[in-house]
């Protein structure tokens, strides 16, 4: 009987310490709406117990979130901003083991954040697929680890891995993880110009994942693939399309041939040379195309299997329909929401 009540005991401590470490309302909202499984979480208000710099988010992933430091650095990805007929519409592959995809909807703070929907891989954050407690404990990390995303000004920005480098530190800017990056443009951006310049007031480090380069678009059209170097961060500038996969642009001169590099980046390439607008159809197509499922599917060199996780394309009018696994015949619709 002690036992029963000491454990009553620790949970009941354990509740406390969960309500006071994440608001209840964005922990009670985690729901499975697919059986890959596919979770949604929505992000009500702010939480400063979330990490601020990357020393905070190393000890917290030391506490809380140790598979993150497990998984190995091999996310292979496909990254586009094209036209269309109402605006911007961005399209993104994540190519990488196993997911539990969590979408993650930040309802805005007038002022203080714009609204936006994003996705991560909730596997980086122990993150099971059941809903269960810890899931509702440990999803909320989410909304700092935005592997891609778009928010209510039509502003994207998605990440693919790219050749490891060590980049110099300014002692004057504070450092933070590429995702918390991500995630600080999306609160804060409303044109590439805005994510540039949080780009460049901060440092960047990469742990716990790989080194990624960036993709970003608006819906003026302008784009940007953002690379950090051994050289300080460079910026390649782009109208629609521009379009990313796993190579490195800042170091190749204007008669590198792109298409040899990478068979998705030309596949994209040769899309664009026939279409100059696109739709929601189009763009899940042409992702569809250059999917790693099946034969196309890309072995590590330790002879692990990458797979698409997901397919997902952000339109205009602020929806984001996503499909899992490789199965084009379910699409999963989500929006944007104030």
């Amino acid at each position: 009987m002690k036992k029963v009540y000491k454990g009553i005991a620790v949970a009941v401590i354990f509740l406390i310490l969960i309500g006071i470490k994440y608001p209840v309302a964005t922990m009670m909202s985690l729901k499975k709406v697919g059986d890959y499984p596919v979770l949604r979480l929505d992000f009500y208000g702010t939480n400063p117990l979330l990490p601020k710099n990357s020393n905070e988010l190393k000890r917290m992933i030391k506490l809380f979130y140790p598979d993150a430091t497990k998984r190995k650095n091999d996310i292979y990805c496909s990254l586009i901003a094209a036209k269309s007929k109402t605006g911007t519409i961005y399209g993104r592959n994540f190519d990488w083991y196993k997911a539990v995809p969590v979408v993650v909807v930040s309802h805005g703070i007038k002022g203080k954040r714009y609204a936006s929907i994003s996705l991560t891989d909730g596997v980086y954050l122990s993150v099971k697929g059941d809903c269960g407690l810890m899931d509702r404990l440990n999803a909320a990390g989410a909304y700092i680890s935005p592997f891609d995303g778009m928010n209510e000004k039509g502003l994207f920005i998605s990440i693919a891995l790219v050749k490891s480098e060590k980049v110099p530190v300014d002692p004057q800017k504070e450092t933070i993880s590429s995702v918390l990056m991500v995630r600080k443009i999306l609160d804060n951006a409303s044109t590439v110009e805005e994510a540039l310049t949080i780009v460049n007031s901060y440092n960047i480090d990469f742990f716990p994942g790989p080194h990624v380069h960036f993709l970003i678009g608006d819906s003026n059209g302008e784009g940007a693939i953002v690379e950090f170097t051994s050289k300080g961060v460079k910026v390649i500038r782009k109208k629609d399309p521009v379009f990313a996969t796993n190579f490195t642009f800042y170091d190749k001169d204007k008669n590198t041939d792109l298409d040899s590099l990478c068979w998705r980046y030309a596949k994209i390439d040769s899309f664009f040379k026939e279409k100059e607008k696109v739709g929601f159809g189009d763009m899940l197509l042409l992702l569809k195309s250059v999917a790693q499922i099946g034969e196309k599917a890309f072995k590590t060199k330790w002879g692990d299997i990458l797979t698409t996780q997901w397919s997902a394309v952000y339109s205009p009018d602020g929806f984001l329909r996503v499909c899992f696994g490789g199965n084009y015949n379910k699409i999963y619709t989500f929006k944007i929401e104030k």
